[in-house]
């Protein structure tokens, strides 16, 4: 089937850049601030905590993309289903935008809620945890420098003194979220159905966002139960390695370009896997995502004192937005490569 979609106006292209770099700026800076607010005082609790973070994030995901489904199959009807109005569509946006909205404003009057004033000792005592016993890897004592006892002791605690410490987690968990926006959902999005069918045509790439977000959330929430984390930091830095692989494979998927008069470019890789593979992939993609930034988030506070595990996770969310932003822009390069065209125009 040959697929074409029509030319955009110049003016819808280029009028609408400013406020849309502005709107992806500020939804980027909010949502690492958000992340770093709760990630933050939750170092310093027992390790299930951080997943329990990661679980409210991976869940705050799936809804709006179950939303979005639901409000899709609401707006579809039996006599028009490739093409919606423009006031339903707009309808079902605003919807989708107000559920967004709500979650946000329910996880603000939920952490509002919060004390963290000798919080952490409180949940400790209470638990039987013993955050010092419940720390890093035992040395002898001959076996550390002066700078190694002080972050051990809890004597030094800033960002500076953590980082040796922890410099395989912040690696890995850079390298995790790089490789997970270098392809989702940049490339993803453009995938398309092998045999399209105007409901799967239109179904297509929503159904895609929720198979991501519904294993994503099943990835972070895993490891909250002690039976199903990671304990050993070595594997999980070997799998997260691995995970390169989804790059490629991705690529040789069902993934539609189009240049400016919106014409189908060629495509660049031979076509091969299908449409079961492609949503294998992100399932696969999605859950190494979570589980190993869940694991890597908990055991990072493990390798330090308890006074520098707050420095410890400014050091792994940092490196997680780091991880995220330079994925965001590696896309633009893998997508160029794939299409052979300008990836900020087709």
């Amino acid at each position: 089937m040959h697929y074409t979609r029509p030319a955009p106006h110049c003016a819808d292209v280029l009028v609408p850049l400013p406020f849309t770099r502005n709107e992806v700026h500020g939804t980027f800076g909010s949502t690492d601030w958000n992340f770093s607010a709760q990630s933050l005082p939750a170092a310093s609790y027992p390790p299930t905590y951080i997943a329990a973070v990661s679980s409210g994030q991976g869940l705050a995901g799936l809804i709006p993309s179950l939303v979005q489904i639901l409000l899709w199959a609401y707006s579809s009807s039996k006599d028009s289903l490739a093409s919606q109005p423009a006031s339903n569509s707009t309808g079902t946006t605003v919807i989708y935008f107000l559920s967004s909205v709500g979650l946000t404003f329910l996880g603000l009057l939920f952490y509002c809620t919060l004390h963290f004033v000798d919080g952490a000792a409180q949940v400790h005592a209470a638990e039987g945890y013993d955050p010092v016993q419940e720390g890093g890897v035992e040395v002898e004592s001959g076996d550390e420098d002066e700078d190694d006892k002080a972050v051990r002791e809890g004597q030094a605690t800033t960002a500076a003194h953590v980082f040796p410490h922890i410099r395989g987690y912040v690696g890995s968990v850079f390298f995790a979220f790089c490789v997970t926006l270098a392809v989702y959902p940049g490339i993803t999005s453009s995938v398309a159905p092998v045999d399209p069918t105007p409901v799967l045509s239109g179904l297509f790439v929503k159904l895609h966002f929720v198979v991501f977000n519904a294993f994503d959330w099943l990835g972070k929430s895993l490891p909250a139960h002690p039976s199903l984390a990671w304990t050993t930091p070595k594997p999980l830095h070997t799998l997260t390695l691995a995970r390169f692989v989804f790059a490629p494979l991705l690529l040789l998927c069902n993934v539609v370009f189009f240049d400016r008069t919106g014409e189908r470019l060629p495509r660049t890789l031979p076509l091969a896997l299908g449409d079961s593979a492609f949503f294998a992939l992100v399932a696969l993609l999605a859950f190494s995502n979570g589980w190993l930034g869940s694991n890597l988030m908990m055991l990072a506070p493990r390798e330090v004192a308890p006074r520098g595990r707050g420095a410890v996770g400014n050091v792994m969310v940092t490196a997680l937005t780091a991880g995220l932003a330079a994925g965001s822009l590696l896309s633009f390069g893998v997508r160029g490569a794939l299409c052979g065209c300008n990836p900020f125009s087709s």
